[in-house]
């Protein structure tokens, strides 16, 4: 009975923890998206902003 239980969670586990990692990438991403378009705004020099990445 307890085996059973653990491969569920098992499961469980190999399912979420994916989910979760991707969450933070796109979370990261987005993050630094919107920074790019504020340095962008702020930027004075237009050449500066095809520089950075």
């Amino acid at each position: 009975m307890k085996s059973i239980y653990i491969d569920i969670m098992k499961q469980r586990f190999i399912i979420i923890v994916p989910i979760i990692v991707s969450l933070l990438f796109v979370m990261m991403a987005f993050s630094g998206n919107f920074d790019n378009n504020r340095n962008i705004i702020n930027n004075e020099n237009p050449s500066n902003n095809y520089v950075r990445i």
